[in-house]
């Protein structure tokens, strides 16, 4: 059975993978700590030999690092090779490639939530069908067969529908319903029509679609109380833990995020503790390193989130440096999950300082849910000395009191967060699909 899982998988080794799900079983909460610990250096050892006999650049930074690749793993000399840098994937779409084009499966591409020049990502057929989804975590990502799952994810150029398509397919064995975000054959009233009709109970998608499509149903009479959906899961965007449960109001189901990112696959899964993303240990290792210095920081320190994918082919990430800020628990999860839990704190560019501190714009955003008066689409636009945060409002409260009310929460947000800001009522929200953009910078550098 095992070897016609890895049919697809001919390039790189796959019996480190093989020998842990013969011994230990495919569900990665029935190993030790010690396995774990186990399983991930000997992935390690096995990646970056493959990386430096396959890839010139890895090669290169790997000698410059001092890192001997015939020897055992060693954490010290693995601390020392370069951050990879977005800039340099799209500086060069072959940087990273370690496999022949021939054996390219499939090429996706992203600019990433801030923008700027796309990246080119490649993924092997093993990297598609076998690898990533070898390992499992069933009791934080429940998906079995009988379940119905709609899928409102972005299926074009983006990896991130495709990838879950795959995953539901091929691991879970369950149905999938590829409802997308937008576009012709994916128009939200069909979308709110098909989850009702086919009795989904589950959907992945992103918090803003799910907001807008439930605005839609509002607005179009469609009684949304009809669905079926249990648990929903939200992916691609920084989402508060309020506007989380303004989400579980709208829809009725249980929402848990789910963070990942295009170049890296899944980082991170929440339980229903709701604190922190378990890390996916199987397929990635995460380092918190020190913004300024890059330094690796201790289990509950801020800093930026650094990812190697254990398990990839095609082009492997070795300390990539992701733009996202958190830090690690080690502390043992309510659930019972042992694996360490990621906590997430925003984008690096986006981070809001005053007064020598350093804010996230989520934290902000679950101060502004916490008021009723507050509608589900928002901005924050960041100036040198304040923020002016951009709100539709809950006609339910009465224009008469708009101001007033704008005044009222722009105190409350200073007073909890610390951060000068103004409220401004304004009704010119539009959906344009894609990520939503909740930060605009209007910062100027050395003022």
């Amino acid at each position: 059975m095992l070897r016609d899982m890895f049919e697809y998988s001919d390039i790189r080794d796959n019996s480190i993978i093989e020998k842990y799900i013969n011994e230990y079983s495919r569900r990665i909460e029935q190993w030790s700590d010690d396995v774990v610990e186990q399983y991930v250096k000997e992935l390690l050892e096995d990646l970056l030999l493959f990386v430096y006999n396959n890839n010139s650049y890895y090669r290169k930074i790997l000698d410059e690092a001092g890192y001997d690749t015939c020897k055992k793993f060693d954490k010290k000399a693995f601390s020392k090779i370069h951050i990879l840098e977005k800039n340099e994937i799209r500086d060069d779409c072959n940087l990273i490639r370690c496999i022949e084009m021939s054996d390219v499966a499939q090429i996706h591409v992203s600019t990433g939530t801030t923008g700027g020049e796309i990246i080119y990502m490649m993924y092997s057929f093993g990297d598609l069908y076998t690898r990533d989804g070898a390992i499992e975590y069933y009791p934080l990502v429940n998906i079995e067969k009988g379940d119905i799952v709609a899928n409102a994810m972005p299926y074009e150029m983006s990896s991130s529908g495709l990838s879950f398509h795959r995953v539901i397919q091929n691991f879970s064995k369950s149905t999938v319903i590829p409802v997308g975000k937008g576009g012709f054959y994916s128009e939200p009233m069909k979308t709110l029509k098909i989850i009702c009709d086919m009795h989904c109970n589950k959907v992945i998608t992103t918090p803003s679609y799910a907001a807008y499509l439930a605005k839609v149903a509002k607005e179009s009479n469609f009684d949304l109380s009809k669905n079926e959906i249990e648990i929903m899961w939200l992916t691609g965007e920084g989402c508060s833990d309020n506007f989380r449960k303004r989400l579980e109001q709208m829809w009725g189901c249980k929402c848990h995020f789910y963070y990942g990112s295009l170049e890296c696959g899944a980082l991170g899964i929440e339980c229903t503790e709701h604190e922190g993303y378990h890390l996916p240990n199987a397929s990635v290792l995460i380092e918190i390193l020190d913004v300024d210095t890059g330094e690796p920081l201790e289990d509950g320190e801020i800093g930026e989130i650094v990812v190697t994918t254990l398990t990839r082919e095609a082009c492997p990430l070795i300390r990539f440096a992701t733009g996202d800020v958190g830090y690690i628990e080690n502390e043992l999860c309510e659930c019972g999950n042992r694996s360490k839990r990621l906590f997430l704190r925003g984008r690096k560019c986006e981070q809001i300082e005053f007064d020598g501190k350093s804010y996230s714009p989520i934290y902000i955003e679950q101060y502004l849910m916490e008021c009723p008066e507050v509608g589900n689409d928002f901005r924050f636009v960041i100036n040198n000395d304040h923020i002016v945060i951009q709100a539709s409002f809950n006609n339910e409260y009465g224009e008469a009191n708009k101001n007033k009310i704008a005044r009222r929460i722009a105190s409350y947000v200073e007073y909890s967060t610390g951060v000068p800001n103004k409220v401004e009522f304004v009704d010119d929200f539009v959906y344009e699909g894609g990520k939503t953009k909740r930060v605009i910078d209007n910062r100027k550098v050395g003022e």
